[in-house]
């Protein structure tokens, strides 16, 4: 494990507090919300104020209808204006981290193999043209959501193929939303995977339990990212943080 972060899932001034007291990164997750500096026209001061002592910097993009390999070339437009405003806000806070999604679907909605291939091709070069004048020490980690395997992923970043992207491999989307294991996830993505959400849940919902109160094998998953992606960044993203901090170092996986 590379590095240990803490989502702030918008609370922020508590979390940096945590993360201070354990010398942690964060995640802060407010920019998901497209209009979150509409409403809170002080955020990044906000954000920069309660992040003065914390080194390590992630964001949430916007993620909700975001579709980089849609059809309709508005909405790949959309898609653009959303993530450069979500590095914009990354630039302005000083966060060298940036979650984003790739607008991937469930099994079913590719009715021919076609349509999924033009949409790849499509995803794959929205992601070169947003990269080619991006900071190469800002990394972009894109997130699984409801995809039923890890073919799609692969087959994006391997397309793509540059230093600055990578997966944002989120282990309890994966629980409910695929049949085949995390760690067969893990071995299959392998190095591709520089940022991992840690949650639990009992695979009928995205609970975002702390860990240990799912029926996540995390003991598993967690050996095969030491052994498959050890350079992988950690984000713990739950409503249990101090919980889930102390499941850590119980097993060995996090020391103060």
């Amino acid at each position: 494990m590379k590095s240990l972060l803490l989502c702030d899932s918008r609370n922020l001034e508590q979390t940096a507090l945590l993360c201070n007291k354990h010398n942690l990164g964060i995640e802060a997750q407010a920019f998901w919300d497209p209009n979150y500096l509409n409403i809170n026209s002080n955020g990044i001061e906000e954000h920069l104020n309660a992040l003065k002592d914390i080194s390590i910097r992630a964001i949430h993009g916007p993620f909700w209808d975001m579709c980089p390999g849609s059809f309709d070339s508005l909405i790949r437009e959309a898609t653009k204006i959303r993530f450069e405003d979500a590095y914009a806000c990354a630039n302005k806070i000083k966060a060298k981290h940036i979650i984003l999604h790739h607008g991937g679907y469930p099994a079913g909605v590719f009715t021919y193999k076609k349509s999924k291939n033009e949409w790849l091709d499509r995803n794959i070069q929205f992601w070169k043209d947003f990269l080619k004048d991006k900071d190469k020490s800002v990394k972009i980690h894109v997130e699984n959501f409801l995809e039923p395997d890890p073919e799609l992923m692969l087959q994006l970043i391997e397309g793509v193929d540059q230093e600055n992207l990578d997966i944002n491999l989120d282990i309890g989307h994966v629980n409910y939303s695929s049949d085949l294991s995390v760690v067969e996830w893990i071995k299959r993505l392998n190095k591709h995977i520089g940022y991992v959400h840690i949650h639990d849940n009992m695979g009928t919902a995205d609970d975002h339990h702390g860990l240990g109160q799912g029926n996540l094998p995390l003991i598993e998953i967690f050996e095969a990212l030491e052994k498959y992606s050890p350079n992988a960044i950690w984000a713990i993203e739950n409503h249990d943080l101090e919980e889930s901090i102390d499941w850590l170092k119980d097993h060995g996986y996090f020391n103060v």
